[in-house]
């Protein structure tokens, strides 16, 4: 405890499927195999927000660049969805 707050550290093991660089950031796309309908893109999207929340963190953090969306896609369905 440091100035009456709690300092945090957090491993996290992953990789990133792909980064794609634009002129707003680096985009994370991250491919998933789950079996989902037509409609269950939103359900998938909440499964794996934090997943990728992690990712774009640690993109900005070791890269220094911000990171402008991440989507996931659904193999099932051929279909993105955006996450953040």
């Amino acid at each position: 405890v440091t100035g009456g707050t709690r300092e945090e550290s957090l491993i996290v093991q992953g990789i990133i499927d792909m980064l794609v660089r634009t002129p707003d950031g680096f985009m994370v796309i991250d491919y998933k195999t789950d079996r989902v309908g037509e409609g269950g893109l939103a359900a998938l999207a909440g499964r794996y927000e934090q997943q990728l929340r992690y990712y774009a963190k640690a993109v900005e953090t070791i890269l220094g660049v911000p990171v402008c969306g991440a989507y996931l896609y659904a193999f099932a369905v051929g279909r993105s969805v955006r996450v953040l």
